[in-house]
């Protein structure tokens, strides 16, 4: 017997922001940074990143935890899959948190990087980049594993067949 109650809209409420934040931090990271352009760069990166962790803050503590919670109550056996997404939230949220601090960081010594491009402030820029285009990438992954389990919760058969 296949439910048929649909889960919330409650993610689609956030995808649009987030997918367009997300975009918005990675296109920037991707940007080449050009000398005598590089303050502008780290404005763009910090607004970038505001708005993308802010998103992505939403999505993870308010989005997911309503999503698991449908999860539960449509299928209790997906205990596990729950359990996942919750793993896959705790880190993104220390990734963040990582970020978070290195942005700044990075940005305060762009104008060393200016003066000087073989000081190493060039190697925390470049690793910031990586990073950075590396968690871009886990928040989409998160999403795609939040979206699948919780339609799978809702559609999946239940073996009460004919």
């Amino acid at each position: 017997m296949t439910q048929t109650t649909s889960p919330s809209t409650g993610a689609a409420e956030h995808d649009d922001p987030l997918r367009d934040a997300l975009q918005a931090f990675e296109k920037t990271l991707a940007t080449p940074v050009v000398e005598g352009e590089m303050a502008e760069w780290g404005r763009a990166l910090q607004q970038a990143w505001d708005e993308a962790a802010r998103c992505i803050r939403a999505s993870v503590d308010v989005a997911h935890r309503k999503q698991m919670k449908e999860i539960a109550e449509a299928d209790p056996e997906m205990f596990k899959r729950i359990e996942q997404i919750d793993t896959g939230d705790r880190e993104i949220r220390r990734l963040l948190d990582n970020l978070a601090s290195d942005i700044p960081h990075v940005i305060r010594n762009l104008p060393i990087a200016e003066r000087d491009p073989a000081a190493l402030v060039n190697e925390e820029l470049e690793s910031l980049v990586n990073d950075g285009l590396a968690f871009v990438s886990r928040v989409r992954k998160q999403e795609v594993v939040v979206q699948t389990w919780l339609l799978e919760a809702f559609n999946r058969e239940r073996g009460d067949g004919d």
